[in-house]
C-alpha cells in the first residue's frame, strides 16, 4: 500500500500544481496580434481543438480514478493475503491438535490392549479354577460313593452283630438247661454277647460319624456349587468385558484412521492454501510493480494536464480574438 499512498500524494501535488498553473494562466496575458485575414474556418478549428481538449481532460480524470481503484484492489488483495495467512495458521494449529489426539489415541490403544491381555489371562485363570472345582466335585462324588459303601458294610456288620447276639442268647439258654455241665459254655456265650453289643455300639458310632461326614460333604458340595456358579458368572463377565475392550480397541483404530485422514486433509488443504498465498503474493508483487508504473504515469498525466490547461487558456484567448475579429469584419461596411 505504500505506493498507493505515494500515488495519492502525487495526485494531490499534481492537483495543487494544476491549480497554481490555472491561477497563473487566468491572469491577463498580452493581446495576441491576429492577422486581418482570419476567417470563420480558423475559429471553427480552434473550437474543435478546445472541445477535444475538454474530452481529453475528462478521460484523464477517469484514468486518475482508475488508478485509485487499482489502489483499492491492491488493498483488498493484501487483506485476502492476510486472511489466507491467518487461515493457514489456524490449520496448522488444528493439525497440531489432531496430532495430539492421534497420540492420545495411541496411548489409549496401548492401555486397552494391555487391559485386554490381562482380562484374557484372568479369563483363563477363572476357567482353570472352574475346572479345578469340577474336579473337586467329582472327587467328592467318589468319596460319597465310598461312604455309601462303608455304610453298606456297616449295615452288614450290624446284622452280623445282631445274629451273633441272638446266637449267644440261645447258647446261654442251652447252657442253663445243661446245668453245671454247661456253665463254662454259658460264660463264653455271655462274653460273645457282650462283644456283639460292643460291635453294635461301634458300628452305631461309625454310622453317626459317616452321617456327619455326609452332612459336611453335602454342605461343602453346596458351597462348591455356589462358588462354581459365582466363578462362572465372573468368567462370563470377564469375557463380556474382554469383548467390550475389543470393541473399544476397534473404535480406537477407527478414530485413529479418522484422525489420520483429518491430518492428511489438513496437510493437503494447508499446502493448497500456501500455494494460493504464493499466488496472491505473486499477484500482489505484479500489482505493486504495476502501481509503480501507474504512479509514474499519473505523474506524467498530471504534468500533461498542466500543459493542456495552458494550451486551453491560450486557445481560449485565440478564440476570443478570432470572435472579435470575425465580429469586426462583419460590422465593416461593404464597398
Amino acid at each position: 500500500m505504500k505506493w498507493f499512498r505515494s500515488t495519492d500524494k502525487t495526485n494531490a501535488d499534481a492537483a495543487e500544481q494544476i491549480a497554481v498553473t490555472m491561477e497563473t494562466t487566468a491572469k491577463p496575458e498580452p493581446a495576441i496580434a491576429v492577422p486581418e485575414d482570419c476567417d470563420k474556418e480558423v475559429l471553427y478549428g480552434v473550437m474543435h481543438i478546445n472541445k477535444k481538449l475538454g474530452q481529453f481532460m475528462n478521460e484523464e480524470v477517469i484514468v486518475t480514478q482508475s488508478i485509485h481503484d487499482i489502489g483499492t484492489t491492491y488493498s483488498q488483495i493484501n487483506g485476502i493475503q492476510d486472511m489466507i495467512s491467518s487461515l493457514d495458521a489456524n490449520f496448522n494449529e488444528f493439525r497440531q491438535y489432531a496430532q495430539k489426539i492421534d497420540g492420545v489415541m495411541n496411548q489409549t490403544d496401548t492401555a486397552v490392549q494391555q487391559a485386554d491381555d490381562k482380562m484374557g489371562v484372568l479369563s483363563e485363570k477363572l476357567d482353570g479354577t472352574c475346572g479345578q472345582l469340577h474336579s473337586i466335585t467329582d472327587a467328592f462324588q467318589v468319596l460319597e460313593q465310598n461312604f455309601k459303601h462303608i455304610m453298606h458294610m456297616s449295615a452288614g456288620i450290624t446284622e452280623i452283630a445282631s445274629s451273633t447276639n441272638l446266637l449267644a442268647l440261645n447258647a446261654s439258654i442251652e447252657a442253663a438247661r445243661a446245668g453245671d455241665a454247661g456253665r463254662g459254655f454259658a460264660v463264653v456265650a455271655e462274653e460273645i454277647r457282650k462283644l456283639s453289643g460292643s460291635t453294635a455300639q461301634l458300628v452305631s458310632g461309625i454310622d453317626e460319624s459317616v452321617n456327619a461326614l455326609y452332612r459336611s460333604i453335602d454342605a461343602l458340595k453346596d458351597n462348591i456349587r455356589h462358588t462354581t456358579a459365582t466363578i462362572q458368572d465372573n468368567y462370563e463377565y470377564a469375557q463380556n468385558v474382554q469383548q467390550d475392550f475389543k470393541e473399544v480397541a476397534e473404535c480406537t483404530v477407527e478414530v485413529k484412521n479418522f484422525s489420520q485422514r483429518i491430518i492428511t486433509g489438513i496437510e493437503s488443504t494447508s499446502s493448497q492454501i500456501n500455494n494460493a498465498a504464493s499466488g496472491v503474493g505473486s499477484a500482489a508483487a505484479l500489482v505493486s510493480s504495476l502501481g509503480s508504473k501507474l504512479e509514474q504515469l499519473n505523474l506524467r498525466l498530471s504534468k500533461r494536464s498542466i500543459i493542456i490547461c495552458s494550451i486551453t487558456d491560450f486557445l481560449q484567448q485565440i478564440e476570443n480574438l478570432l470572435t472579435d475579429s470575425v465580429s469586426r469584419k462583419g460590422s465593416k461596411p461593404k464597398h
